[in-house]
């Protein structure tokens, strides 16, 4: 009965997934655009946006990402969802 962890594919589609329910990434810049914020909430949707298209495209192209790759993105989507609280953007 043990318990096996997925490929690194397998857990970093699960991340891309997470980061979609997640984040606003494809919402208006007037609804992220706020006069108070802590960095730019636009800028940093863009960049994470484009970072999990790249792994998408990448992971439908058969490519392995490495247990560092997935840490890195799982790092920095957990500092932008902290960024974000602290803009009242997500909950």
């Amino acid at each position: 009965m043990s318990h096996r962890k997925p490929s690194t594919p397998i857990a970093m589609r699960e991340l891309l997934d997470r980061i979609a329910k997640t984040f606003p990434l494809h919402a208006p810049s007037s609804s992220v655009c706020s006069k108070r914020c802590v960095g730019c909430p636009k800028k940093m949707l863009e960049f994470l946006d484009a970072e999990a298209s790249s792994w998408q495209a990448q992971l439908a192209a058969g490519r392995e990402p490495t247990l560092g790759e997935l840490h890195k993105l799982g790092k920095t989507a957990a500092r932008l969802h902290r960024v974000f609280k602290l803009n009242s953007l997500i909950a």
